[in-house]
Protein backbone atom coordinates (compact mmCIF):
# COMPACT_ATOMS: atom_id res chain seq x y z
CA UNK A 1 0.00 0.00 0.00
CA UNK A 2 1.31 3.42 -1.62
CA UNK A 3 2.57 5.65 2.04
CA UNK A 4 0.14 8.89 2.21
CA UNK A 5 2.59 12.21 1.25
CA UNK A 6 2.65 14.73 2.88
CA UNK A 7 3.95 18.54 2.85
CA UNK A 8 6.10 21.01 4.43
CA UNK A 9 5.24 23.87 2.34
CA UNK A 10 1.71 25.82 1.78
CA UNK A 11 2.33 26.12 -2.01
CA UNK A 12 2.85 22.32 -2.44
CA UNK A 13 5.58 22.76 -4.31
CA UNK A 14 7.56 19.16 -4.36
CA UNK A 15 8.99 17.18 -7.46
CA UNK A 16 7.02 14.24 -6.80
CA UNK A 17 4.74 13.25 -8.93
CA UNK A 18 1.98 12.51 -6.37
CA UNK A 19 2.28 16.28 -5.06
CA UNK A 20 1.97 17.52 -8.53
CA UNK A 21 -1.55 15.55 -9.29
CA UNK A 22 -2.97 16.70 -5.82
CA UNK A 23 -1.30 20.36 -6.30
CA UNK A 24 -4.17 20.57 -9.46
CA UNK A 25 -7.06 19.87 -7.01
CA UNK A 26 -6.25 23.34 -5.37
CA UNK A 27 -5.45 25.28 -8.40
CA UNK A 28 -7.65 28.28 -9.07
CA UNK A 29 -8.45 26.54 -12.48
CA UNK A 30 -9.84 23.57 -10.68
CA UNK A 31 -13.36 23.03 -10.80
CA UNK A 32 -12.70 22.07 -6.81
CA UNK A 33 -10.82 25.48 -5.71
CA UNK A 34 -12.95 27.69 -3.89
CA UNK A 35 -11.57 30.82 -2.95
CA UNK A 36 -13.86 31.07 0.13
CA UNK A 37 -12.28 27.83 2.01
CA UNK A 38 -8.43 28.96 0.53
CA UNK A 39 -7.37 29.74 3.92
CA UNK A 40 -8.44 26.71 5.52
CA UNK A 41 -7.02 24.03 2.77
CA UNK A 42 -3.64 25.59 3.23
CA UNK A 43 -1.72 22.23 4.19
CA UNK A 44 0.19 22.10 7.08
CA UNK A 45 3.56 19.53 8.36
CA UNK A 46 0.76 16.73 9.22
CA UNK A 47 -1.79 17.58 6.11
CA UNK A 48 -2.01 14.44 3.56
CA UNK A 49 -3.07 13.93 0.61
CA UNK A 50 -6.31 12.38 1.44
CA UNK A 51 -6.87 14.78 4.13
CA UNK A 52 -6.92 18.10 1.83
CA UNK A 53 -9.51 16.19 -0.23
CA UNK A 54 -11.61 15.31 1.77
CA UNK A 55 -11.68 18.55 3.29
CA UNK A 56 -12.14 20.20 -0.40
CA UNK A 57 -14.77 18.09 -1.01
CA UNK A 58 -16.95 18.85 2.30
CA UNK A 59 -16.70 22.53 1.21
CA UNK A 60 -17.60 22.42 -1.92
CA UNK A 61 -20.64 19.99 -0.56
CA UNK A 62 -22.30 23.34 0.87
CA UNK A 63 -20.83 25.62 -2.05
CA UNK A 64 -23.71 27.64 -3.91
CA UNK A 65 -21.74 27.76 -6.73
CA UNK A 66 -22.31 24.94 -9.57
CA UNK A 67 -19.92 25.39 -11.97
CA UNK A 68 -17.35 24.67 -8.96
CA UNK A 69 -18.81 21.66 -8.42
CA UNK A 70 -17.06 17.74 -8.81
CA UNK A 71 -18.96 16.07 -12.19
CA UNK A 72 -18.04 12.50 -12.20
CA UNK A 73 -16.89 12.52 -8.18
CA UNK A 74 -19.84 12.00 -5.76
CA UNK A 75 -20.39 13.70 -2.47
CA UNK A 76 -20.63 11.32 0.08
CA UNK A 77 -24.47 10.28 0.87
CA UNK A 78 -26.17 7.24 2.28
CA UNK A 79 -26.92 4.81 -0.26
CA UNK A 80 -29.24 1.97 -0.60
CA UNK A 81 -26.34 -0.94 -1.28
CA UNK A 82 -23.51 -1.45 0.46
CA UNK A 83 -20.60 -0.14 -2.40
CA UNK A 84 -17.14 -1.95 -2.58
CA UNK A 85 -13.59 -0.09 -3.58
CA UNK A 86 -12.46 -0.43 -7.09
CA UNK A 87 -9.36 1.37 -7.52
CA UNK A 88 -9.59 1.12 -11.15
CA UNK A 89 -12.82 2.94 -10.83
CA UNK A 90 -12.35 6.08 -8.75
CA UNK A 91 -15.63 7.60 -8.22
CA UNK A 92 -17.64 5.10 -9.00
CA UNK A 93 -20.86 3.33 -6.53
CA UNK A 94 -19.06 -0.11 -6.83
CA UNK A 95 -20.90 -2.97 -5.60
CA UNK A 96 -20.11 -6.91 -5.08
CA UNK A 97 -21.89 -10.10 -7.12
CA UNK A 98 -23.08 -11.58 -3.98
CA UNK A 99 -24.96 -7.46 -3.34
CA UNK A 100 -26.41 -8.59 -6.68
CA UNK A 101 -27.80 -12.30 -5.80
CA UNK A 102 -28.62 -11.24 -2.54
CA UNK A 103 -31.44 -8.65 -4.50
CA UNK A 104 -32.44 -11.65 -6.52
CA UNK A 105 -32.85 -14.62 -4.23
CA UNK A 106 -33.00 -12.53 -0.81
CA UNK A 107 -35.08 -8.79 -1.42
CA UNK A 108 -36.89 -8.22 1.57
CA UNK A 109 -36.91 -5.22 1.65
CA UNK A 110 -38.64 -4.85 -1.47
CA UNK A 111 -36.14 -3.04 -3.15
CA UNK A 112 -36.67 -1.73 -6.86
CA UNK A 113 -34.03 -2.50 -8.52
CA UNK A 114 -33.03 -3.02 -12.12
CA UNK A 115 -29.77 -4.68 -13.55
CA UNK A 116 -28.84 -2.89 -17.33
CA UNK A 117 -26.14 -5.52 -19.17
CA UNK A 118 -24.29 -3.73 -20.97
CA UNK A 119 -22.78 -6.63 -23.73
CA UNK A 120 -23.28 -6.87 -26.72
CA UNK A 121 -26.60 -8.79 -28.31
CA UNK A 122 -24.92 -11.64 -28.95
CA UNK A 123 -23.63 -12.06 -25.73
CA UNK A 124 -26.73 -11.42 -23.44
CA UNK A 125 -29.00 -14.24 -25.57
CA UNK A 126 -26.13 -16.73 -24.68
CA UNK A 127 -26.20 -16.23 -21.06
CA UNK A 128 -27.53 -13.09 -18.28
CA UNK A 129 -28.11 -12.71 -15.14
CA UNK A 130 -32.22 -13.39 -14.42
CA UNK A 131 -34.46 -10.07 -15.16
CA UNK A 132 -31.57 -8.04 -16.53
CA UNK A 133 -32.38 -6.71 -20.02
CA UNK A 134 -30.06 -5.47 -22.55
CA UNK A 135 -28.98 -2.20 -23.38
CA UNK A 136 -25.47 -1.47 -25.29
CA UNK A 137 -25.81 2.01 -26.83
CA UNK A 138 -25.16 4.75 -24.06
CA UNK A 139 -27.42 7.23 -25.66
CA UNK A 140 -30.24 4.62 -26.15
CA UNK A 141 -29.81 4.22 -21.87
CA UNK A 142 -29.76 8.07 -21.56
CA UNK A 143 -32.84 8.62 -23.50
CA UNK A 144 -34.98 6.06 -21.81
CA UNK A 145 -33.75 6.73 -18.36
CA UNK A 146 -34.47 10.34 -18.58
CA UNK A 147 -37.56 9.75 -20.71
CA UNK A 148 -39.21 7.63 -18.31
CA UNK A 149 -37.92 8.80 -14.87
CA UNK A 150 -41.38 8.76 -13.30
CA UNK A 151 -42.61 5.25 -14.71
CA UNK A 152 -39.26 3.70 -13.53
CA UNK A 153 -39.81 4.82 -9.72
CA UNK A 154 -42.89 1.87 -10.26
CA UNK A 155 -42.65 -2.01 -9.69
CA UNK A 156 -44.85 -2.78 -12.04
CA UNK A 157 -42.97 -0.88 -14.96
CA UNK A 158 -39.88 -2.75 -13.45
CA UNK A 159 -41.47 -5.82 -13.60
CA UNK A 160 -42.49 -5.21 -17.24
CA UNK A 161 -38.89 -4.48 -18.25
CA UNK A 162 -37.41 -7.71 -16.89
CA UNK A 163 -39.88 -9.82 -19.07
CA UNK A 164 -39.08 -7.87 -22.31
CA UNK A 165 -35.93 -8.02 -21.89
CA UNK A 166 -34.63 -4.97 -23.46
CA UNK A 167 -35.83 -1.07 -24.14
CA UNK A 168 -39.88 -1.50 -25.09
CA UNK A 169 -40.82 0.90 -27.81
CA UNK A 170 -43.05 3.88 -27.10
CA UNK A 171 -45.69 2.38 -28.18
CA UNK A 172 -45.59 -0.86 -26.33
CA UNK A 173 -44.69 1.55 -22.82
CA UNK A 174 -47.64 3.56 -23.38
CA UNK A 175 -50.23 -0.32 -23.91
CA UNK A 176 -48.50 -1.55 -20.76
CA UNK A 177 -49.71 1.99 -18.75
CA UNK A 178 -53.64 2.01 -19.76
CA UNK A 179 -54.06 -1.55 -18.24
CA UNK A 180 -51.62 -0.73 -14.77
CA UNK A 181 -53.16 0.51 -12.32
CA UNK A 182 -50.99 3.14 -9.84
CA UNK A 183 -48.96 2.42 -7.31
CA UNK A 184 -46.80 4.36 -4.68
CA UNK A 185 -43.69 5.43 -6.16
CA UNK A 186 -40.05 4.39 -4.92
CA UNK A 187 -36.49 5.16 -5.96
CA UNK A 188 -35.20 3.11 -8.35
CA UNK A 189 -31.75 1.25 -8.06
CA UNK A 190 -30.07 0.76 -11.33
CA UNK A 191 -27.45 -1.94 -11.80
CA UNK A 192 -25.29 -1.78 -14.77
CA UNK A 193 -22.29 -4.60 -15.85
CA UNK A 194 -20.31 -5.58 -18.12
CA UNK A 195 -18.30 -8.62 -19.27
CA UNK A 196 -15.61 -8.16 -16.40
CA UNK A 197 -17.26 -4.57 -15.76
CA UNK A 198 -13.87 -2.47 -16.96
CA UNK A 199 -14.99 -0.71 -19.80
CA UNK A 200 -18.42 -1.02 -21.22
CA UNK A 201 -20.23 -0.56 -18.29
CA UNK A 202 -18.17 1.92 -16.60
CA UNK A 203 -18.00 4.03 -19.13
CA UNK A 204 -22.13 3.99 -19.50
CA UNK A 205 -22.33 4.89 -15.57
CA UNK A 206 -20.49 7.62 -15.94
CA UNK A 207 -22.60 8.84 -18.82
CA UNK A 208 -25.50 8.76 -16.94
CA UNK A 209 -23.90 10.24 -13.87
CA UNK A 210 -22.61 13.01 -16.28
CA UNK A 211 -25.79 14.00 -17.73
CA UNK A 212 -27.12 14.00 -14.64
CA UNK A 213 -25.31 16.20 -13.36
CA UNK A 214 -25.78 19.00 -15.99
CA UNK A 215 -29.54 18.53 -15.97
CA UNK A 216 -29.88 18.63 -11.80
CA UNK A 217 -29.30 21.67 -9.81
CA UNK A 218 -26.88 20.24 -7.58
CA UNK A 219 -26.24 18.32 -5.62
CA UNK A 220 -29.33 16.82 -6.38
CA UNK A 221 -29.96 14.04 -8.35
CA UNK A 222 -32.52 12.04 -10.58
CA UNK A 223 -30.35 8.92 -9.69
CA UNK A 224 -28.49 8.65 -7.05
CA UNK A 225 -28.29 4.98 -6.42
CA UNK A 226 -26.72 3.60 -9.94
CA UNK A 227 -24.15 1.33 -9.50
CA UNK A 228 -21.65 -0.80 -11.33
CA UNK A 229 -21.34 -4.42 -10.66
CA UNK A 230 -17.65 -5.30 -10.00
CA UNK A 231 -16.13 -8.07 -12.33
CA UNK A 232 -18.74 -7.80 -14.25
CA UNK A 233 -21.23 -10.83 -15.80
CA UNK A 234 -18.26 -13.53 -15.78
CA UNK A 235 -17.36 -13.63 -12.02
CA UNK A 236 -21.27 -13.37 -11.35
CA UNK A 237 -21.63 -16.56 -13.87
CA UNK A 238 -19.16 -18.02 -12.37
CA UNK A 239 -20.15 -17.89 -8.33
CA UNK A 240 -23.91 -18.29 -8.86
CA UNK A 241 -24.90 -19.75 -12.44
CA UNK A 242 -28.48 -21.12 -10.79
CA UNK A 243 -28.94 -17.32 -10.94
CA UNK A 244 -28.57 -16.76 -14.55
CA UNK A 245 -30.09 -17.94 -17.14
CA UNK A 246 -28.24 -19.57 -20.35
CA UNK A 247 -24.46 -19.99 -20.01
CA UNK A 248 -21.57 -17.49 -20.85
CA UNK A 249 -19.91 -16.67 -24.07
CA UNK A 250 -17.09 -14.59 -24.48
CA UNK A 251 -16.95 -10.78 -25.90
CA UNK A 252 -13.94 -12.40 -28.50
CA UNK A 253 -15.83 -15.66 -29.15
CA UNK A 254 -14.16 -16.34 -32.65
CA UNK A 255 -17.71 -17.51 -33.63
CA UNK A 256 -19.11 -14.17 -33.24
CA UNK A 257 -16.15 -11.86 -34.70
CA UNK A 258 -18.34 -10.15 -37.40
CA UNK A 259 -21.19 -9.12 -35.39
CA UNK A 260 -18.76 -8.30 -32.94
CA UNK A 261 -17.25 -6.11 -35.62
CA UNK A 262 -20.51 -4.83 -36.42
CA UNK A 263 -21.42 -3.68 -32.54
CA UNK A 264 -18.10 -1.66 -32.29
CA UNK A 265 -18.86 0.20 -35.10
CA UNK A 266 -21.80 1.34 -34.10
CA UNK A 267 -20.74 1.67 -30.39
CA UNK A 268 -17.91 4.19 -31.38
CA UNK A 269 -20.81 6.22 -33.76
CA UNK A 270 -22.77 6.95 -30.93
CA UNK A 271 -22.42 10.15 -29.47
CA UNK A 272 -23.22 10.62 -25.51
CA UNK A 273 -25.22 13.30 -24.67
CA UNK A 274 -22.91 15.66 -22.89
CA UNK A 275 -23.28 19.56 -21.26
CA UNK A 276 -23.24 20.35 -25.27
CA UNK A 277 -26.31 18.34 -26.46
CA UNK A 278 -28.16 18.05 -23.33
CA UNK A 279 -30.97 19.91 -25.13
CA UNK A 280 -30.69 17.02 -28.08
CA UNK A 281 -31.78 14.92 -25.40
CA UNK A 282 -34.52 16.92 -24.39
CA UNK A 283 -36.05 17.47 -27.72
CA UNK A 284 -35.85 14.48 -29.44
CA UNK A 285 -36.26 10.79 -28.05
CA UNK A 286 -35.72 8.74 -31.45
CA UNK A 287 -35.07 5.65 -30.35
CA UNK A 288 -39.04 4.76 -28.89
CA UNK A 289 -39.87 6.16 -32.57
Amino acid sequence: MMEEEKYSTPKMKKTRSTTTRVKWVFEESSPFFDDRCEESLKPSSSTTVGSCFTQCLNSLEASPNTHMRPTTIDIPRTLALRTETDYRHPGINTISAETVYNLLTNNNHGLNFLIIDCRFPYEFDAGHIQSAINVYLPNHLQEFLFEWEDHLRLNSFLAFLKEFGSIPTRSQINKFFSATFEQSPSEPIIILHCEFSQSRSPKMWRSIRNLDRESCPYPTLRYPNIYLMKDGYANFWKNYPDSCQGTYVSMFDKRHRIERKEFEEELQSQAYYTRSNVGDLRRSISVYN
